[in-house]
Parts: structure tokens; sequence; C-alpha cells
């Protein structure tokens, strides 16, 4: 069994779940669990600061439901370390009428096999700020679903996804604009090592009648090795004639001209390729209010791309 990170033990506004069961909690959290199923909700009177939730040593499917009521203005950070095994699990998170919900998701997956199933559902005016990093796993699957159920609902989504060896790790990405003057965004950035394979299926779709929205997405993907792979299907499904909707997808090896432009500039080629890539993962970093947050995800994800000749230097 796994021990807690000690980057985690000192904070006291952090929730930890430790096999399905709590093992600490925040003062002023709303939480209940039944069996592996655990559901947090905010109000606008409660917890001002980021909370951390971390997850680990869960040997079960679970089932975490994030709500934020109207008005709440909460940010947070959860860690979900995934161990080896076949699991099959759900995030939900719901946004009532003019909140703000501020989310940074890690998952860590160690397991063979891996099915996640994410929802994010708006309603009217209400906003979701959400960060999404997925390190390795065997085969995984992510189901990534959000609804904008709301006039004026607004969703800013920022996904980094990093693999290595002979893993594969797809993700279907889906907004669905369901009222008017609904607004989302979706950036991607995808970094494939050794064996590694992702691809991403990023969907837009504006309805008939929702007029005044705006679907843009961006996804960006690098190759470290020859064996490694990154495939992007961007989609826009639009209904209606008075929108904006664009996609673009850019994915490749690193590219050549960077690598001399900066080596022109006085550094060698682990040093170019490393700024280059640190270029993908820096607007996650930048995320986290903690500094000790950024600097963990930063040495697990130098991990994972280990092997390559990234490794003369660090990050």
């Amino acid at each position: 069994m796994n021990s807690l990170p000690f980057i985690f033990s000192p904070l006291s506004n952090t929730l930890v779940i430790n096999q399905g069961v709590v093992q600490k909690r925040p003062r002023g959290l709303v939480l209940k669990h039944k069996s592996n199923a655990f559901h947090l909700s905010f109000s606008a009177t409660e917890l001002t600061k980021p909370m951390n939730v971390v997850i680990f040593n869960q040997n079960t499917d679970l089932l975490l439901d994030i709500h934020w009521k109207a008005f709440s203005n909460q940010s947070v950070n959860l860690f979900w370390f995934i161990p080896d095994g076949v699991f099959d699990n759900s995030l939900s998170l719901q946004a009532d009428a003019s909140s703000k919900g501020r989310m940074n998701v890690i998952i860590n997956d160690q397991s063979a096999e891996l099915k996640t199933l994410l929802n994010i559902t708006l309603e009217e005016a209400s906003s979701v700020d959400f960060a999404l990093t997925l390190i390795g796993g065997s085969n995984s699957f992510v189901q990534h679903n959000v609804y904008l159920n709301g006039v004026f609902a607004s969703y800013k989504g920022l996904g980094l996804s990093v693999n290595h060896q002979a893993q594969m790790l797809e993700v279907k990405e889906a907004v669905h604009h369901q009222q008017p003057n609904t607004t989302s965004m979706l950036t991607n950035f995808l970094i494939a090592n050794d064996l590694g394979y992702i691809r991403y299926e990023v969907i837009g779709k504006i309805n008939k009648g929702n007029h005044g929205s705006n679907c843009k997405q961006q996804n960006r993907g690098v190759i470290l090795s020859d064996g490694g792979s990154v495939q992007v299907d961007p989609l826009l499904l639009i209904d209606e004639y008075d929108v904006e909707a664009g996609h673009g997808a850019a994915i490749g090896d690193i590219n050549p001209d960077e690598l001399y432009y900066l080596q022109s500039r006085g550094l060698n080629e682990a040093q170019a390729k490393r700024l280059i890539i640190n270029g993908y993962i820096k607007p996650m970093l930048d995320r986290f209010e903690y500094v000790p947050f950024a600097q963990y995800l930063e040495k697990q994800i130098d991990q994972i791309i280990k092997g390559d000749d990234l490794l003369g230097e660090s990050l």
C-alpha cells in the first residue's frame, strides 16, 4: 500500500481518500459518502482557499461528484493516483446558475486498463475553468462530455496528456452547446515518447436555435521518438448560422527550425528540446497557486518522458 505523498501532508485544506476511506477532511466541506461514491458540494459562503482532493490506494471503481451551488466560487485541485488493476471510474461536475468553478485534475495512471467517464454540466451564466492532466496508463480510455445547459454558460478546458512505452491513451472530448450565447474554448497539449500512443477525438456541437454561441478548439501534439504516435480528430457539428466556431491541430516531431534557432542562441540540443517541451507543460504548471504542486507534477511528467535524450538536463 502506498503512503500519502509528503507534499499533501502539511496542508489543512486537503481531503484525503485512502482505500475508499476518508482519512483527512477540511473544515467547512460538505461531503456525503456511501460505499465507493463521494459527493462534494460548495456554496457561496464556504471555503475561500483552493481545496485539494487526494485519492490513492483505491482498489475498486470510484464515483466522485463535485457540485458548485449557485453563486459559489471555489477552486479545487484533484490528484488521483490509479493503482495497477482494471477500473471504471466516474467524475461528475455540476455548476449551478452564476457559479464560477475552477478545477485542476491530475490522473496518474498505473492501471492495466482504465475507463473514465467525465461529465461536466453548466447552468445559466455559470462558468467552469477546467484542466485535465493524464499521465501514463497501459490502456486508458476517457469519455469527456461538457453540457452547456444554460444561456451564457462558459467553459474553458485545458488538456495535457503524456504517454510513453507501449501504452495507449484514447480520449473522446465533446462540448454540447444546448442553449444560446454559450461559449467553449478547448486547448490540448499531447506528448508521446517511446512507443506511447495518444488519440484524441475532439467534438464541438452547436444545436439549432443556439445563436450567439462560440465554440473554439486548438490541439497540439509533439512526438519525441520514432515509435511514438499522436492522432487528433477535430470535429465541428454546427446546426446554426449565427455562431462562431473553429478548430485546429498541429502534430509532429520537434521542429528542426526551432531547434536551430535556440541552438544559435547558445543552447545545446538537449536544452533546446527541453525548452520546447516546457512550452507544452507550462500552461498546466502555471495554474497551481501552491508552487510545490507544480514542481511535483513537473517531476511526474519528467519521469514519463525519460529515455529520450531530453534527460540530459532537468526541466
